[in-house]
């Protein structure tokens, strides 16, 4: 995000000669334009020192947070400032202040604030890393006390991972420490944790010290599941509560859990699961989301959807599903949501409580035009959404057509994130693969040059295991190779142009739609203009100087991008067409005053009998040509012209493929003060 400012008062004193202070000097107001105190966080990240499973929890860490000042960005009287964590499995971090009241700073515009990162529920975390991430919420707060979100510290990439490598040693952790049970006698049905997780590849034992608790354990990745079963021995026990442990050992090591059990006869129940959903939408996705839960209802009751926050589009009931659709990404203001969905039968009420963040995970620039030059440094952020993401993969799928040739090329990329976003430069990547031209077509109609590129733009956030945690697409962006030219629609920088009477104007521009100054230029001209056809590709339309209508001859031709200047005419003149940055071939009138040559280079060499003998010769051809007169809006062109790739030149009838080999522009040269110049070119010979 671009540096917020402040317009503050810098006040200076000014006083007469010799006088040093007092009455007689004045202060002056000076208001500038000065960067705000802004979300900042030192560390910007915390790694905590590796733990083993059954040592003691890793000591505090201490992180100072540093608030904006949105009383110049905003209009509330007062903000507050909140904590929200991102948590995917076990919350291992409790984060305090004396100054956090729960989740909630309990004191109005802090400046700056010291929390402190507390280790919590390591019994319950699997060995591997572990990350949460937090980030501080601001919230406008009215004279009524009434709360607005107003943003988050994520605005400015302020968003703190804090992460930790969980050991396994020849301990072992579970889920949870106590496990609760719901069983209903009216309906035989048990609710509640379902199983116990235990963080081992290899197989444990447990001992129970109640019958009712009994389990299956079966196999996961990196755990043993333990699953509760409904037997006889629940379904036996009266209304009211019970306690039990299991005992869970692995080699030596052993770890006692509580499992809760409570027993009611109500026929008025139904359940749910999962209760809680935790989701986000990508704002620039236009996106919903699907949630889907379980209606488990043995006693056949009427079951209706009592009501559903504001941000859910819809909540339906079909048979033992019920379905949870969000409203679509583009109907939501960016911040967070929180609401619960409330299901129904008779006097009981269950909920599903949903958390729900709107965010911008990809800003793009490629927005409004109908295609984009390469160079223009349109950028695209990818924020990441995944507290496990560490870097981006951009997928480029490119296709090129121009100049007689066409091809498909795919291109792969990767960026890492920094301070949570990954800035990119795609058209910096499609400028590389452009086709440049090896020749061209002469012609008084419209000549094709190239089709815009067509790229689809693949963005993926990937674990550091190479994993896709999200996919984000622009499909068909239609490039340009090089910048946006000055002249625009036309592809030319240089819209003051010397002319003589023999020379001829190439000009080039897309045909996606007419353009009015070509047209303009066509009420001047003596030959028809073409039929338009609307293509997505640029083609390169010629004008003679001496074709223009009689009356201007000796004129300035011009239309609101062009002036083209009649010099006094030369004997004979040069045309060249010069390959420009945006691999067009623009145009320049030369006077013809020229020389060819041939050097010879010879190959020599020491023989047994001779001291030096000749082998071979090689032979290149320089060719000097003299700009004649030069506006001095046309500096800057010779210097492009010698800094082309190619270039093509037609003296007294003859075309020469050349390249330039001038090293120096001389009437860039203010102490030269000249207003001509020698361009030197290398005929290209072909093999």
């Amino acid at each position: 995000m671009p540096i917020r400012t402040k317009n503050v008062n810098i006040p200076y004193i000014t006083c007469p000669p010799g006088v040093g202070g007092g009455s007689l000097c004045a202060s002056h107001d000076n208001y500038v334009d000065v960067p705000i105190r802004d979300w900042s966080a030192n560390p910007a990240q915390v790694v905590a020192p590796t733990w083993t499973v059954g040592t003691t929890n890793p000591l505090p860490i201490s992180v100072q947070i540093k608030f904006p000042e949105l009383e110049f960005i905003y209009t509330d009287p007062n903000f507050r400032y909140k904590i929200k964590k991102t948590v995917t499995g076990v919350d291992f971090l409790n984060i305090t202040s004396p100054k956090l009241v729960g989740n909630t700073f309990n004191q109005f515009n802090l400046t700056q604030e010291i929390i402190t990162l507390n280790f919590q529920n390591m019994e319950n975390l699997s060995a591997g890393v572990h990350t949460i991430n937090f980030e501080i919420e601001a919230y406008g707060v009215a004279a009524g006390g009434a709360e607005t979100f107003r943003e988050s510290s994520a605005i400015q990439n302020v968003i703190i991972p804090v992460s930790i490598t969980v050991l396994s040693g020849n301990g072992f952790n579970t889920d949870k420490n106590t496990y609760q049970l719901l069983f209903n006698k009216a309906d035989n049905s048990l609710s509640g944790d379902s199983k116990i997780i235990v963080y081992s590849s290899e197989a444990v034992t447990f001992n129970t010290s109640d019958s009712f608790i009994e389990l299956i354990q079966t196999a996961g990745s990196s755990e043993r599941i333990l699953t509760f079963q409904n037997n006889a021995q629940i379904q036996g026990k009266t209304v009211g509560t019970y306690s039990g442990t299991v005992t869970i050992t692995k080699g030596t090591q052993s770890k006692t859990v509580t499992v809760n059990l409570q027993v009611i006869n109500d026929a008025t129940q139904f359940y749910l699961s999962p209760t809680n959903f935790t989701i986000s939408l990508q704002k620039n996705l236009l996106e919903s989301k699907i949630m889907l839960v379980s209606l488990s209802n043995p006693n056949n009751l009427a079951v209706v959807v009592d009501f559903f926050p504001s941000f859910i589009e819809s909540v339906t009931i079909v048979g033992s599903q019920v379905t949870i659709v969000t409203k679509n990404s583009n109907d939501l203001v960016l911040g967070n949501y929180s609401g619960e969905v409330i299901l129904k039968a008779g006097s009981v009420t269950k909920k599903v409580i949903i958390n729900l963040t709107v965010l911008q995970a990809v800003i793009n620039d490629f927005k409004g035009s109908a295609y984009y030059f390469a160079n223009d440094e349109n950028k695209v952020i990818v924020n990441k959404t995944n507290s496990v993401a560490s870097y981006v993969k951009m997928t480029l799928e490119m296709y090129f057509k121009g100049y007689g040739r066409e091809y498909q090329e795919n291109q792969e990329y990767t960026f890492p994130f920094f301070l949570g976003s990954a800035e990119i430069d795609p058209g910096k990547e499609v400028q590389d693969f452009f086709i440049k031209a090896k020749d061209i077509v002469t012609s008084l109609n419209p000549v094709y040059e190239y089709d815009l590129a067509v790229v689809t733009m693949t963005f993926q956030e990937m674990s550091s295991t190479d994993a896709v945690l999200s996919t984000f697409s622009l499909d068909n962006v239609l490039f340009a190779p090089g910048k946006k030219p000055k002249c625009y629609p036309f592809f030319t920088d240089y819209p003051i142009r010397s002319t003589y009477s023999g020379s001829i104007i190439k000009l080039s521009l897309d045909k996606l739609s007419e353009k009015p100054d070509l047209n303009l230029l066509y009420t001047q001209y003596n030959l028809p203009k073409t039929v338009f056809d609307a293509k997505f590709e640029v083609h390169q339309f010629t004008f003679l100087r001496n074709e223009f209508k009689q009356a201007l001859e000796t004129k300035i031709v011009a239309n609101s991008t062009f002036q083209f200047i009649p010099l006094t005419e030369e004997e004979e003149i040069v045309h060249i067409e010069w390959e420009n940055q945006n691999l067009v071939f623009d145009w320049f009138t030369a006077a013809s005053k020229t020389k060819k040559t041939a050097d010879i280079e010879n190959i020599t060499g020491e023989t047994n009998e001779n001291k030096e003998e000749k082998f071979d010769s090689t032979v290149s051809k320089p060719l000097t040509v003299n700009s004649g007169w030069i506006l001095e809006e046309e500096i800057d062109l010779i210097t492009d012209l010698l800094m082309s790739r190619l270039c093509f030149i037609y003296i007294k009838g003859e075309r020469f493929k050349a390249f330039p080999i001038g090293k120096k522009n001389e009437l860039a040269d203010s102490d030269n003060n000249k207003f001509s110049m020698d361009l030197e070119f290398k005929i290209i010979i072909a093999k």
